[in-house]
C-alpha cells in the first residue's frame, strides 16, 4: 500500500481549487503589486 498514490490525484484538484479562489482577487493583486512601480499605468 503506497501512501504517496494519492498526491498526484490530489495536486490538479488543489492547482484549481487555488486559481478558483484567487482569480478574482488576481486584478486586486495585480494593481497592488504594479502600484508600487514607477511609471506604470494604473489598472
Amino acid at each position: 500500500m503506497r501512501p504517496f498514490s494519492l498526491i498526484p490525484n490530489i495536486l490538479p484538484f488543489l492547482f484549481s481549487w487555488i486559481l478558483f479562489f484567487l482569480f478574482p482577487h488576481l486584478h486586486l493583486i495585480l494593481s497592488e503589486i504594479f502600484a508600487y512601480l514607477p511609471g506604470f499605468p494604473y489598472f
